[in-house]
């Protein structure tokens, strides 16, 4: 686990704290182990996330629809709960020239806090979706067409501290940290990328697919190509799509949290996982 301060005496610290610093944060990965071995059994059963093939218009159908907002709703204890540590935490506080030891180890319990909320609300999510027959890859396709193409919300979106002096800065470094914004945006553009990758050669493969779809769905993926930030139809969901979230409004815009957005798009296999603190 990784807590930079961007503090020159950092490694120092580190050295005197870091017995402790290991027992204050290690009793604190359970829930972390249950998110690693939950997430190999979806792969196991479903595939890797990139696997998931859209369906050909993209539109949701409505018993998985259904699905996935069943598994959003059984999940609003542990988010409730997790939104509460999160506004809680305080470890931003520490800066180049505060803190201290005694700062040190108060962060490092505050993120030990953190830690098996966090892994336990991923480990519920797995759950729920092995108990439910909806792979991982699904729900990421209906979550960010859901919440980032259709309502607006963004790839990015985090906890941020609420306390006075690092009010508004993000929990989680924006650079390094498997839950900062630059990680975030990386993990959207790849899913994204290869679901209309795979959607678009399932369309080329039907001699009626309209042409004009097909040109829609290449343009699409080219623009990832020219803005690394881009959002899967940024200009306007096609009709088809919308036809299949419209009714769905209410209980989509229910059941998101812009905190706990930076824990729903897994990992890949194989993918170090770090949480950085600034």
């Amino acid at each position: 686990m990784g807590c930079a301060f961007g503090c020159g005496a950092l490694l120092l610290i580190v050295v005197a704290v870091g017995g402790v610093g290991a027992f204050l944060v290690g009793r604190s990965v359970k829930g972390v182990v249950s998110a690693f071995e939950t997430q190999e059994q979806l792969v196991d059963r479903f595939g890797a996330p990139t696997d998931y093939v859209p369906p050909a218009d993209g539109a949701i159908p409505a018993d998985r629809m259904e699905i996935f907002l069943v598994v959003r709703e059984a999940l609003r204890p542990t988010r409730t709960e997790l939104e509460t540590r999160f506004d809680a935490f305080s470890g931003g506080d520490l800066t180049e020239t505060e803190g201290g030891f005694m700062a040190v180890l108060g962060m490092l319990r505050g993120l030990g806090s953190l830690l098996d909320p966090i892994g336990e609300y991923i480990a519920d999510r797995n759950r729920l979706l092995l108990e439910r027959e909806m792979g991982s890859g699904e729900y990421v396709y209906i979550y960010s067409t859901s919440y980032y193409s259709w309502l607006g919300h963004s790839p990015e979106e985090g906890p941020t501290i609420k306390t006075a002096a690092a009010a508004g800065q993000p929990v989680f470094s924006a650079g390094k940290s498997t839950f900062g914004a630059d990680q975030l945006r990386e993990r959207y553009r790849r899913y994204a990328r290869e679901m209309l990758k795979s959607q678009l050669e399932a369309v080329r493969k039907n001699a009626d697919s309209d042409p004009g779809w097909i040109d829609t769905l290449k343009n699409e993926i080219g623009r990832f190509r020219a803005d690394p930030s881009h959002v899967v139809w940024l200009d306007g969901v096609p009709s088809a799509i919308e036809a299949s979230l419209a009714t769905y409004r209410p209980r989509l815009e229910a059941t998101y949290s812009d905190a706990v957005n930076c824990l729903e798009l897994p990992t890949e296999q194989g993918q170090q996982f770090s949480i950085t603190i600034d």
